[in-house]
């Protein structure tokens, strides 16, 4: 009896069961919160393009080094903007532009990672009647990966191609800048309200600003008592595209008894098209006794071209050669044109046909 008694017996339900359960989720909620707010009070958390220390480090090392007096194309102003912004007035001053640059964290994408720097920007207007204001904002970043190396080198050398790039970035500011400005036409029709407002540049400011680099770190070259040698050279390839550029120079250093034909040398990806140099370019030709820059072309019936700068003791050497794969022998072949070959025939049968059509002609005649 007490055994089926116990099975009839019910479980008596707990008072405010469905309370406690909703203060127990919210309790758990409540815990949570505080967890997640406690943990970001804790996280040292830094802007999203804030740099580091060792960038600001290289930065104002790079900074403090570039001689404006020495550069084709000043960017001082640019530098300046890196502290507060600068403006030009514009349009008989009824348009300012206004512009500042700050230094951001590297970050690739945007930036590709086999660049030295990277820079961008953006513009926006506005209208105050009568005036117009163009706000230019810059951003720049460089490679610690690539550049800090270099510089903790000590090496002029070294430090010359790091101030090379830090002198390319300042004119891809600059540009982004004045390159509006310098067109008397666009400010013409801006200032006359003639077209809608752009802030779009050239795509391809590299075709002025390698220049103004190469001379630059040239100048300082010079400064740091560097014989600057600049070589051009045409080269022709092997038959399998490999190649050696002779580069004249002669200039051989020690290490202890050890003979070693350079002291440095720099490539940027960019300065090589269709080629690969090889994984220590620079080797010695004991026939010519002079330096060579070895290398393949990528494809070996087509062109190629090589920048490089090359250090053989206290000489500061930019190297440019086009090379040029190897013809067939006896000179150039083309596709058979078949119709060019057989024209002359062509031409001898028509004039026999012609022939023999104005004699039956004359016979028939004299027949008649």
């Amino acid at each position: 009896m007490r055994a089926e008694e116990g099975r009839d017996k019910k479980i008596p339900k707990i008072r405010g069961g469905k309370n406690i359960l909703k203060r127990g989720k919210a309790y758990l909620i409540f815990t949570i919160v505080v967890l997640v707010f406690t943990s970001i009070l804790t996280v040292d958390f830094k802007p999203l393009y804030a740099q580091t220390q060792d960038e600001k480090n290289l930065f104002n090392t790079l900074k403090g080094r570039y001689q404006d007096g020495q550069a084709p194309q000043k960017v001082k102003d640019i530098i300046d903007s890196f502290d507060s912004e600068q403006k030009i007035e514009i349009c008989d001053k009824k348009a300012t532009i206004k512009y500042s640059a700050k230094l951001v964290t590297w970050s690739s994408p945007p930036a590709r990672a086999d660049c030295e720097g990277w820079t961008t920007f953006k513009a926006s207007y506005e209208q105050k009647v009568p005036h117009k204001i163009v706000k230019v904002e810059i951003e720049v970043m460089f490679n610690l990966v690539t550049m800090k190396p270099r510089e903790d080198s000590k090496d002029r050398f070294q430090q010359i191609i790091n101030d090379g790039w830090f002198y390319h970035e300042m004119l891809h500011a600059w540009l982004a800048v004045h390159g509006k400005i310098r067109d008397t036409d666009w400010c013409k029709e801006f200032c006359e309200c003639k077209k809608d407002f752009e802030w779009e540049t050239e795509d391809d400011h590299h075709k002025e600003i390698y220049p103004w680099q190469f001379t630059y770190m040239k100048e300082l070259a010079t400064a740091a008592n560097y014989t600057v040698v600049e070589k051009e050279v045409d080269t022709q390839a092997e038959g399998d595209g490999s190649f050696s550029i002779p580069t004249s120079i002669d200039k051989r250093t020690y290490e202890g008894d050890k003979e070693i034909y350079w002291k440095n040398h720099y490539f940027h990806p960019e300065w090589l098209k269709n080629v690969d140099l090889d994984p220590n370019p620079l080797d010695w030709d004991s026939k010519k006794n002079h330096i060579v820059i070895k290398g393949k072309l990528k494809d070996k019936t087509k062109p190629g071209q090589v920048k490089i700068i090359i250090d053989p003791q206290s000489i500061f050497a930019i190297i440019t050669s086009d090379i040029y794969p190897l013809g067939p022998v006896g000179g150039i072949a083309f596709p058979a044109d078949k119709l060019t070959l057989l024209a002359p025939w062509i031409t001898l049968a028509a004039l026999i046909a012609i022939a023999a059509a104005s004699v039956a002609l004359y016979r028939r005649r004299h027949k008649a």
